[in-house]
């Protein structure tokens, strides 16, 4: 069975988007520097399909044996058809008895169950997805491939630092954020939400834990059943829905255990509120995502699914299953920041008190992959999260909304947070008059410049905030004036309206040249 049989049309490669296009420079870099096993960090919405599929198209134009896995048979489906899409259709499919099944075609897409259960063979370029959930067997299966990146928004799970060697983050979900500060459409959205008191939770902290870190089920779950620590959640949701301007009934709701998740749907059901139910025994999961879709139901009740590959407008986040796992909360986290109609941020119900105890999902960040031994008790990274968390602990005493870092004022209630210690000297503000002596001319080159600088320091202000390169603003300053801003001050500012204005402008550009080049390239096929 031949690749063509799949799609007769001829199609080309997806241009990479700006934010995309280091990856493939990046990632043949890291195997000139001699890291043959490379680990890609990228956030969802990152475009992680597209960036495999520019970089497979390369290696099999040089004769090179490709694979590309995934843990899910959904995953699977998706990235075959996204291949199909951008013009790889020699395509051989590993699943079972797939009637795809090609084993003399150049890409293989597999599952990995199928690859733990046969084996594969050697192959010169491998691409994983979601390697954060890979165990022991595909440490072996890696042995016998040439080169291979690994995909994960979260690379953080115990001794993965122990198999490969490079980590390239390709993507934040702070500049993700970012992103969808410019344009809606990219990106992720960021959250906003309450949680329990912290004095609430402190008794998780003496759960008993598995050998990586993670809660024992039956404990946390006879926690999570006492009514003072997790509140009412159906309560709080039909209070809480109607929140800002994204009402509750776009709802991903994650609980522990099946008896408690039955209590729920039932509680729900009891005020007319219809959600669905999910769990690793549900077979058939399209006619559940198409109601939740088409808003048919206002929630999805799930026990240990919906942290991976999932792709949907959610409004509302309700974490009820106390994880001690930063990629697990992550994971749930990040379901709530893809981007919709009129979406600015998502809600978040945080009963089993994540949030308070890690952080917001953009605030969990490791520069480097975890070498913890296995054998070693705890959770990866175990020395440095213990300091980390004591940072990251913020709550409002008055509404209990979930605070970043740094925050000193509560934006729901207002409430102060943190103690103003600026010291204060009794007086009034006048108007400045300039010392004798002092030369308008000083001050006529300064007024000049005045709007150069704020566009400067605002570009500054904008790099800075969502973690670009320190040079994009001098780049973007260049694009505005067309020339280098060498006399002016390096500062930040936060930025004006016409700052804000601009950057959505030259994204707006830069997204009409790729549809350029696309268009044209397809018309020279």
């Amino acid at each position: 069975m031949t690749g063509s049989l799949f799609r007769a049309e001829k199609r080309v490669l997806f241009p990479l988007r700006f934010y995309q296009t280091h990856c493939v420079t990046e990632f043949r870099d890291a195997i000139r520097a001699g890291h043959v096993h490379v680990v890609g960090q990228a956030p969802c919405r990152f475009g992680k399909t597209v960036v495999s599929a520019n970089i497979l198209y390369s290696a099999l134009q040089k004769g090179s044996r490709c694979l590309f896995g995934a843990p899910r048979r959904a995953l699977v489906d998706q990235t075959v058809d996204s291949f199909i899409d951008q013009g790889l259709d020699d395509i051989g499919v590993m699943m079972g008895n797939d009637r795809r099944y090609n084993p003399n075609a150049k890409l293989q897409v597999a599952c990995w169950d199928t690859l733990y259960s046969r084996d594969p063979g050697e192959f010169d370029l491998v691409i994983l997805d979601e390697i954060h959930i890979a165990d022991p067997r595909m440490w072996e299966l890696k042995k016998k491939w040439k080169f291979v990146l690994a995909w994960t928004a979260t690379p953080w799970s115990k001794s993965l630092g122990l198999h490969f060697s490079k980590l390239l983050t390709f993507a934040t979900i702070p500049e993700m954020i970012g992103y969808n500060a410019v344009d809606r459409n990219l990106g992720l959205v960021p959250g906003r939400g309450i949680g329990p008191r912290l004095d609430l939770i402190a008794g998780l902290e003496d759960i008993k834990k598995n050998e990586d870190g993670e809660f024992l089920e039956k404990p946390v779950c006879a926690f999570m059943d006492r009514h003072e620590v997790i509140a009412d959640e159906v309560d709080t949701w039909l209070r809480t829905r109607q929140e800002g301007k994204h009402p509750g009934d776009r709802t991903l709701h994650f609980i522990r255990r099946r008896a408690s998740a039955k209590d729920r749907l039932e509680a729900f059901a009891a005020h007319g509120i219809r959600f669905d139910y999910i769990d690793a025994f549900t077979d058939d999961r399209n006619p559940i995502f198409d109601r939740f879709r088409r808003r048919e139901t206002q929630g999805i009740m799930s026990v240990g699914c919906l942290t991976t590959g999932i792709d949907v407008d959610a409004r509302c986040i309700i974490d009820a299953a106390p994880s001690n796992s930063e990629m697990t909360i992550v994971q749930k986290l990040m379901r709530g920041g893809t981007p919709g109609e009129g979406k600015e941020y998502y809600w978040l119900n945080d009963h089993a008190g994540n949030a308070n105890r890690f952080g917001w999902y953009e605030d969990i960040y490791h520069e480097a992959l975890d070498i913890t031994p296995p054998q070693v008790k705890g959770c990866a990274y175990q020395q440095e999260v213990a300091p980390a968390q004591e940072q990251k602990k913020k709550v409002c005493n008055i509404c209990r909304n979930l605070l970043r870092r740094g925050a000193m004022n509560c934006p729901i209630c207002g409430n102060r947070i943190v103690e103003d210690t600026t010291v204060v000297i009794k007086g009034e503000l006048g108007e400045l008059i300039p010392q004798k002596g002092s030369k308008k001319e000083k001050n006529k080159p300064r007024q000049e410049r005045s709007e150069e600088q704020a566009l400067y320091s605002g570009l500054i202000y904008f790099a800075q905030r969502h973690g670009f390169n320190e040079h994009w603003a001098d780049h973007k300053f260049r694009e505005k004036f067309g020339v280098w801003p060498n006399r002016l001050e390096k500062v930040p500012m936060t930025p004006r309206k016409a700052v804000k204005e601009f950057i959505a402008e030259s994204a707006k550009k830069w997204r009409a040249q790729q549809k350029e080049k696309a268009n044209a390239t397809e018309a020279r096929s």
